[in-house]
């Protein structure tokens, strides 16, 4: 483990509501995850959930293309990951194959994917509806 200070203002994200990054509708804030690879994410907010405030939360409704595996170098290393696990003949492409589980297509997005990947990251007990 390595302890180290930003010095940049942070807040802790699971204590952060959805309305206080985006108190306006529309919306559009960006997200960086994974300082040292600096994925930069575009979210544009145009609606909160204001049903069932005990509906298990939050949940993805839509998306578009395959998330880079995790590790992958950033942006450059995830080119260089798609040169080889997109052509059968690069030097590399079965070790990245196998390196990924064997299969990769980066078009593909499976909103049923995303959703289990987010009921793993809510708190156990009850969940509470993100919104106002």
């Amino acid at each position: 483990d390595v302890d180290f200070e930003l010095d940049i203002p942070h807040e802790d994200e699971s204590r952060v509501k959805l309305a206080d990054l985006a108190p306006h509708l529309p919306s559009v804030f960006l997200y960086e995850y994974d300082f040292g690879d600096s994925w930069d994410h575009v979210v544009i907010v145009e609606d909160y959930w204001r049903g069932d405030q005990d509906a298990a939360l939050p949940i993805c409704v839509g998306g578009a293309r395959a998330c880079p595996p995790e590790d992958v170098g950033g942006m450059h290393g995830y080119e260089q990951f798609l040169e080889a696990v997109l052509d059968a003949t690069h030097e590399e492409h079965e070790s990245i194959l196998t390196w990924v589980g064997g299969k990769f297509d980066p078009e593909e997005f499976d909103v049923e994917e995303a959703n289990r990947r987010l009921k793993n990251l809510r708190p156990r007990g009850r969940a509470k509806a993100v919104g106002r």
